[in-house]
């Protein structure tokens, strides 16, 4: 591996401190418990973190000379060369020496040292498992004779539910507490943090769509539309990542709504920024006095990369027209000596047609004494067109 080189103010120490910095461009890391579904020796979160699932383990993807797996270990970005393990600070007296380096919660970081550098027996000078900050801070003691260090970095599973503590800090869990989760089994049990996680991860970055308001109306013209539709994409498992999602319209053809006409324009994309679960989008419809029947504004949810589609892939808002009459009323026929029976001959005869008017409104309430007809024999019936 080639060693990241250390601060130029080095060669202005003794020469057991040139022995020192000579390996701290380098991090030897250890592996711990993890969740590793696909078996690849990286840990899932982290892939899903850095969208770094089809990484190969032993490539290097940002050129830091840092391979992928070694990222992993470390918790750093396998995609920004600025992000890999290093030394970023040094200081010393006659006695002892600090060393730190950016650092990431629920790892163990230990400072280790050996006399001979082709030896095998590393000495633990000093460890810390980081449980707050972004700088872990070691300290060793300087020696008479020459030491070489180097710092590991490894992961630890403090509660013992398969899960290391650096993923349980990512996903908002509590390294301490196996069933930090709060749900429950198919049992009415605890769940185990490892099991929720799973279970979580096999709808990671699946997408569906669903009409939370599946109708609107559209307004009157020079008024805004007051009930709107409105259309909610989730996304599965942890929101890790940035998302980026393709939407298409539904349509066109009969019964479809048309954009710009019945509703105003819809996205063909939405952003996902990590940690947001669910995005929505407003249907607004438009005035349109040409509506006299329902039309339906549908959107489908795309293909992309870094997510998939889900069985709920399109969502549809039934917009109605204006519930505001807008003619000047019906034409109302009254015909009288009707029939108590719906198909009797006697029912719209026109010999019997009395009377004929416009009804502005349809909302009539008639008794025996304020019937619209008098010289009736008790029974009449109305038809009313427009």
């Amino acid at each position: 591996m080639t060693h990241h080189p250390p601060p130029p103010a080095r060669k202005f120490f003794p020469l057991r401190i040139l022995a020192l910095l000579a390996l701290l461009g380098s991090a030897c890391l250890a592996r711990a418990q993890m969740i590793d579904l696909n078996a690849n020796g990286m840990s899932d979160v982290w892939e899903q973190l850095y969208n770094a699932g089809s990484l190969p383990a032993n490539t290097d993807a940002d050129s830091d000379d840092v391979p992928n797996r070694v990222e992993s270990l470390a918790g750093t970005d396998p995609l920004d060369a600025s992000s890999y393990p290093h030394i970023s600070a040094f200081t010393s007296s006659v006695s002892n020496f600090n060393v730190s380096m950016p650092c990431a919660l629920g790892k163990l970081y230990q400072l280790q040292s050996v006399t001979n550098l082709g030896g095998t027996n590393w000495f633990s000078e000093a460890s810390q498992l980081v449980r707050t900050g972004s700088t872990v801070w070691l300290a060793g003691a300087t020696a008479t004779t020459t030491k070489f260090f180097r710092i590991a970095i490894a992961d630890v599973d403090s509660d013992g539910d398969g899960l290391s503590d650096w993923e349980e800090y990512k996903l908002g869990l509590n390294p301490t507490n196996a069933l930090s989760n709060g749900q429950l089994d198919g049992n009415g049990q605890q769940l185990n943090d490892y099991n929720y996680v799973a279970g979580k991860l096999t709808t990671q970055n699946v997408l569906n769509i669903t009409a939370t308001d599946p109708t609107a109306n559209e307004p009157d013209p020079s008024q805004s539309a007051i009930n709107l539709g409105l259309l909610t994409v989730t996304r599965g498992g942890f929101p890790l990542n940035d998302l980026n999602v393709n939407l298409g319209l539904g349509g066109p053809g009969s019964g479809f709504a048309s954009e710009g006409v019945d509703h105003s324009p819809l996205p063909r994309s939405l952003s996902f920024p990590a940690g947001v679960s669910y995005q929505t989008i407003t249907v607004t419809p438009l005035a349109n006095t040409n509506l006299m029947t329902p039309v339906v504004a549908t959107m489908r949810l795309l293909g992309g990369t870094g997510y998939s589609v889900g069985t709920a892939s399109n969502a549809s808002i039934v917009i109605y027209p204006s519930a505001t009459p807008n003619g000047t009323g019906l034409t109302g026929q009254y015909y009288t000596n009707s029939s108590s029976t719906y198909a009797s001959s006697l029912n719209f005869n026109p010999a019997n047609l009395k009377l004929t008017r416009v009804d502005t409104n349809i909302d009539f309430t008639w008794g025996t004494t304020t019937q619209p007809i008098t010289n009736s024999s008790g029974f009449y019936t109305v038809r009313w067109t427009g």
